[in-house]
């Protein structure tokens, strides 16, 4: 599957990104469909990629003693794993993400890159070096 153009992506932080920074992101962005329901982070376990939502809606869930609650909603504005931009793989909370049910479509389109990748094209990108100085 090639890499998607920018003027084509559904996401809206992908598609506010500056030029140079989406041209550093592309070649490692792959859209993925995913089943409702498939967890795409697992609640203390390591983030190997981030998700930028195109359809649906991945949402933010946690276990309590009476049940699972859904305690947040990511749209195509937004990341999952957003939390890797702040240099952490690992975190320490005991929620999920996973394609809500909520969702119209059967189905999750989302684009996906790995973290090794995000971090790398993050650091080369014009819009973080402004935001570190």
């Amino acid at each position: 599957m090639s890499a998607p153009q920018q003027s084509s992506v559904r996401n809206q932080l992908l598609a506010a990104l500056p030029r140079e920074d989406f041209v550093a992101f592309q070649p490692h962005l792959e859209r993925v469909e995913f089943e409702l329901r498939r967890v795409l982070i697992e609640p203390n376990e390591l983030i190997e990629s981030v998700y930028f939502p195109e359809v649906g809606y991945p949402s933010v869930g946690t276990n309590a003693n009476d049940g699972k609650f859904q305690i947040g909603i990511i749209g195509r504005e937004g990341m999952v794993g957003v939390i890797v931009a702040l240099g952490v793989r690992q975190p320490e909370i005991p929620a999920s993400f996973n394609l809500s049910e909520g969702c119209s479509p059967a189905k999750g389109a989302l684009s996906q890159l790995w973290v090794g990748s995000f971090q790398i094209s993050r650091h080369q990108s014009a819009a973080q070096l402004c935001l570190n100085a």
